[in-house]
């Protein structure tokens, strides 16, 4: 084992969820022919990927992996009382530098922003900004994820990403990976997260922040911004060169979930392959918006709805109460009762105060 730790390597413990074809086909559901195609297809991705990973090596262009990282409740208690009450959702999405291993972690609450397009496409576009700013030789960009519809593959992103191209004069491919074999590196990130927050209490989401950092010691710690609902940009508004992202038109044609990779050119244009392999084809516009201008579009603020607001309001007063606990209440407490409470002890009370409120 310390040769293992000393190498950086670990043992692989397979994981429980499966791919769907690959079950289908071990439980004899599918022919061998599908499943040889199936098989084909992601070696096909794989070895796209690592010709991608030696081309980045040289510096020409910028390798990124995306993924959101499962939901996480706080507050994380052991209060019985805690179990059955709402607690907070708080998100991570993580964007990966495949090459530096640099780990980006976008932190937020539901209290701040939703799952919608306009926040990852948020966090895409100010990254990819930031980036070329820090190396402006860069033109060209390559990012791989999975096929999450309101995530990764969607309206808003498209032309989210093809204004930033047409502003920046750079390029930028989206390549999809196969449906149950979407391992990236990002995903080493969510690992070490995992195992450091797990068993500990947490209270407050900036709490879970600092752990996040602390996640990782080498080769460096892991970046974590905390953003709010300021940093959210409304992507819905830009003005839309493609109003579809169907390929095909008619029954039998491609479809949105068969789109392998996307290309965005500077010139407005954006090119897909359904096949790794084929060469790229222009994507039909379906628009009234050819002749708007992109070079100049700054995206308004998100406004947040209001849906489900005052109850994200009474949580965030709670977890603000608590925090006051932490600096005001408990020591006064230990001061007038003369004696010291552990913190832990003094804070599990005060939750199952807080959390008997929450309906």
């Amino acid at each position: 084992m310390a040769v293992l730790k000393k190498q950086n390597c670990c043992i692989f413990k397979p994981k429980n969820d499966m791919c769907d074809t690959c079950t289908s086909y071990e439980s004899k559901n599918l022919t061998q022919d599908q499943y040889d195609i199936h098989r084909k297809d992601i070696q096909d991705m794989r070895s796209e990927k690592l010709i991608d990973i030696e081309n980045a090596k040289s510096g020409l262009h910028l390798l990124l992996c995306i993924d959101m990282q499962a939901v996480k409740l706080i507050a994380q208690t052991n209060a019985n009382a805690t179990y059955y009450k709402m607690k907070l959702q708080v998100h991570n999405f993580t964007i990966y530098n495949v090459i530096s291993h640099e780990s980006d972690n976008f932190v937020w609450d539901e209290t701040d922003g939703t799952l919608v397009a306009s926040t990852f496409a948020t966090c895409i576009i100010k990254y990819i900004k930031n980036s070329i700013k820090k190396s402006p030789n860069i033109h060209h960009i390559i990012i791989y994820s999975d096929g999450c519809f309101y995530q990764n593959r969607n309206v808003i992103l498209f032309n989210a990403i093809l204004c930033l191209c047409v502003q920046e004069n750079i390029t930028v491919e989206h390549k999809y990976l196969i449906v149950g074999h979407t391992q990236m590196e990002c995903d080493s990130t969510h690992f070490l997260i995992q195992r450091k927050i797990n068993k500990r209490q947490i209270n407050f989401p900036s709490e879970l922040s600092g752990l996040i950092r602390e996640s990782r010691k080498n080769p460096f710690p892991l970046k974590v911004h905390h953003v709010d609902y300021k940093y959210f940009l409304d992507y819905e508004s830009i003005p839309k060169r493609y109003v579809s992202i169907r390929p095909g038109k008619k029954s039998g044609e491609p479809t949105v979930n068969m789109i392998r990779a996307l290309a965005y050119d500077p010139s407005g244009i954006i090119y897909y392959k359904t096949n790794i392999n084929d060469d790229y084809n222009v994507l039909p516009q379906r628009t009234q918006q050819k002749n708007r201008d992109l070079h100049s579009y700054i995206p308004k603020e998100y406004q947040y709805p209001k849906r489900n607001g005052n109850t994200c309001r009474n949580l965030n007063f709670y977890f603000r109460l608590t925090a006051t606990a932490f600096m005001i209440i408990y020591p006064l407490y230990c001061r007038f009762c003369c004696f010291q409470m552990n913190y832990f002890v003094f804070l599990n009370q005060f939750n199952l105060i807080l959390f008997s409120r929450i309906k």
